[in-house]
């Protein structure tokens, strides 16, 4: 692959701040689609209807100053798995939220996010160490309060975290001591998922704890006694008690599935007024019961309303036909107030919410949140509206609270107006016709649910889908009419891995040629297919570990593999040789315009681990940092490279630094993280029509976007 070298201008277009200066890059949302993650928690300020505040299970924070109209990214947290929120009732703009890391506080209505751990243990750096889902104060005291132990999202941590710890602050939360634990001190603790002092009493407290059903406490959480007389099983999955009655509350239950039985037991909602002595199952909400617990009725959402006690709100969020419930005579009997055909919403799940919440101040106005969206009503349930996304066109965009966890971004070559984008779950494939301002998904064919990895065009109309996350491979997705419709080829008939047999075979890249609608590769279970028809595929390189793709920019049958060994390069796309001296356990790899060769070493070990440039020959270490898992460079000037570093979650503070960049050739680097909600990612690129747009995909907070200006200066380019 020898090139000949010449020399060309870049020029400036606009104005720049110097590499390692404040603000080079100023990120804001690319608004696809909201919000496409799991929300866990909605609050509506008790002092302004207009505040509210939103969470999601590894999203971080968003905060709405129009009633849910638009959202802006809050910021200050170390890692991102977020649970519920208390709002102080005495300091107008002091709210509280737990954390998998612990208590959080913000003293400006959830704008910026301060740590609060002070007492608890220290932070661990493998698994979390004390998960906190509810903060409380004490309705007589409140500077007095309790923070609980656990998840409503039923988030997984490695072994070590405080489950069911209860945690007391006599100082406002400045310092901490543990009190007790749930089910009781001598045994591990359970998941509480939902926790309430009784109406103005600072000795009782209610909470829900998955498995094990309502705990009860008179000394103000310092002993408690389970009562579950009455229910059905002990699977609860929230909690609401009454503002006006200290002895009245109400219990949703997930559905359950008994050992040796076929039939589950259904979930519901059941009503105590006598602190939980006694239940009593509340009529109306559906009680569906089948052999699978998630086409069962189950509940893990319930909410009071503040100004009118009488009125509730829950929802069923089983697989297939849910709904949303509200009662106006305290849980005595339910309406449905909406189903998933009456909710104009991008999403599939539809109304299967996990979440729910009222304005304090007017029990008209709910919320309700779930897998992909947050649903808002101003009209006592009559109508709902996503309060994530809006219809614009044929499409959607998002109002700026977006949660993919996202996984690539295409660019066509053949309209610089039409770009792809790729994340878990149903953001498998989302596309743009009109530069990024309203979004498409999908198309007849292309699965539901289940991600992609990545997308490439081909000629003109023709794209490739890589589908499949969480070591599941689902096919790879082709389509000739711009997504119109999709063929999914996948299993022997295709020469390709059977869908979600092999837990080895996620499909983690795909490369089309851009001049040959029927000529493609793809990485699956590490081994390298290619298709020369576009339909029938073969192993053409065995690997081992091979995922991810870079070409030549002049040449598109000189490309790059990555691999275990190393990254693997080929002149004709059917033979493969392994670059001598390339670093091992290659998580990313990008060519830039001179012909020098980057590859990401994201948490390798033993060698250095971080981002690598094979130029003239030699590989040489441009930056070491574990944590950097993509790279992307401009492809107008190769002396600008930008590196987006990524973590995994379950553990208290993320390692992850979010975006660095430089325009040096990798010499100095630059921190750019403004706007940027979510510091973990695993994607990065720049726009080839406009190499001045930078996106960059994280791990929960969506796509962003950044302008980032370029200088005026002479490079080497090579000659075609």
């Amino acid at each position: 692959m020898r090139l000949v070298f010449h020399t060309v201008l870049v020029c400036i277009i606009g104005t720049h701040c110097a590499v390692g200066g404040a603000n080079v890059l100023s990120w804001r949302p690319l608004c696809e689609p909201g919000n496409g993650g799991w929300i866990t928690s909605i609050s509506v300020s008790p002092f302004d209807s207009k505040r509210v505040l939103a969470g999601g299970d590894m999203l971080g924070v968003a905060f709405s100053e129009d009633q849910g109209e638009s959202w802006k990214r809050a910021s200050g947290f170390k890692s991102w798995e977020i649970a519920d929120f208390t709002w102080n009732p005495s300091i107008p703009n002091d709210v509280w939220v737990g954390t998998m890391s612990g208590p959080y506080e913000s003293v400006d209505g959830g704008r910026t996010w301060t740590e609060r751990r002070a007492g608890f243990p220290q932070i661990n750096a493998g698994a979390y160490s004390a998960p906190i889902q509810k903060i409380l104060f004490d309705p007589n005291d409140h500077r007095h309060l309790l923070a609980f132990g656990g998840s409503h999202r039923i988030w997984n941590s490695p072994p070590g975290a405080l489950w069911g710890a209860v945690w007391e602050s006599r100082n406002g939360g400045i310092s901490w001591s543990r009190i007790s634990t749930i089910p009781s001190a001598d045994s591990p603790g359970g998941n509480i998922v939902a926790a309430s002092f009784a109406a103005k009493s600072s000795a009782i407290v209610y909470v829900a704890v998955a498995k094990l059903g309502v705990f009860v406490s008179g000394d103000g959480g310092r002993s408690w006694t389970a009562r579950n007389q009455g229910l059905p099983h002990t699977d609860a999955g929230a909690l609401a008690a009454s503002p006006a009655h200290p002895k009245t509350l109400w219990v949703a239950l997930n559905s359950c599935k008994p050992a040796g039985q076929d039939a589950c037991i259904p979930g519901g909602i059941y009503k105590s007024v006598d602190g939980g002595l006694t239940w009593r199952q509340a009529q109306g909400p559906s009680s569906v019961a089948t052999t699978n617990v998630n086409t069962t009725a189950r509940y893990k959402a319930i909410a009071v309303a503040p100004s009118a006690p009488n009125i509730l709100v829950t929802a069923d969020y089983r697989w297939g036909t849910k709904g949303i419930y509200i009662s106006a005579d305290g849980g005595q009997s339910w309406r449905v107030a909406a189903n998933k055909n009456e909710v104009d919403t991008p999403w599939t799940s539809g109304l299967g919410m996990t979440t729910v919440a009222f304005d304090p101040q007017n029990a008209n106005v709910a919320f309700a949140g779930g897998a992909e969206s947050i649903l808002r009503t101003l009209d006592g349930g009559k109508t709902w509206t996503d309060a994530t996304s809006i219809r614009t066109g044929a499409g959607w965009r998002g109002r700026g609270f977006e949660g993919f966890v996202c996984e690539s971004v295409a660019f066509d070559q053949h309209d610089s107006l039409h770009v792809a984008i790729s994340g878990c779950d149903h953001g498998n494939f989302w596309q743009s016709f009109d530069g990024m301002q309203s979004w498409i998904w999908g198309g007849s064919g292309m699965p539901d649910w289940g991600g992609s990895a990545s997308i490439s065009f081909s000629v003109e109309g023709t794209t490739y889908v890589g589908l499949g996350q969480d070591g599941r491979f689902n096919g790879i997705g082709r389509t000739s009419d711009n997504g119109k419709t999709w063929e999914i080829e996948a299993g022997p008939q295709y020469g390709l891995p059977v869908p979600e047999k092999d837990t080895k075979s996620s499909a983690v890249a795909v490369y089309a040629m851009q001049n040959d609608a029927n000529t493609a590769w793809a990485t699956i279970g590490g081994q390298l297919y290619k298709t020369a028809d576009g339909k029938n595929w073969k192993i053409v390189c065995e690997g081992p570990g091979l995922n991810s793709f870079a070409t030549s920019p002049r040449e598109p049958l000189q490309f790059f593999v990555s691999g275990t060994d190393g990254i693997y390069e080929t002149d004709d796309g059917q033979t493969f040789s392994l670059i001598a001296g390339s670093p091992r356990h290659v998580t990313r790899i990008a060519v830039d315009s001179r012909g020098c060769v980057y590859a990401t070493t994201w948490r390798a070990h033993p060698e250095p681990a971080g981002l690598w440039r094979l130029k003239n020959g030699t590989w040489t270490l441009v930056r070491n940092d574990p944590y950097i898992y993509s790279v992307a460079i401009d492809p107008s000037d190769p002396d600008r490279i930008a590196v987006i570093t990524n973590d995994d979650p379950y553990h208290d503070h993320s390692f992850a630094s979010g975006v660095w960049i430089s325009e040096d050739g990798g010499v100095n680097w630059s921190q750019e993280n403004d706007g940027l909600a979510v510091a973990r990612g695993r994607c990065v690129a720049f726009d080839p029509h406009n190499p001045e747009t930078l996106i960059a995909g994280t791990g929960g907070g969506g796509f962003y976007i950044a302008r980032w200006p370029r200088k005026q200066r002479a490079i080497t380019m090579p000659d075609k």
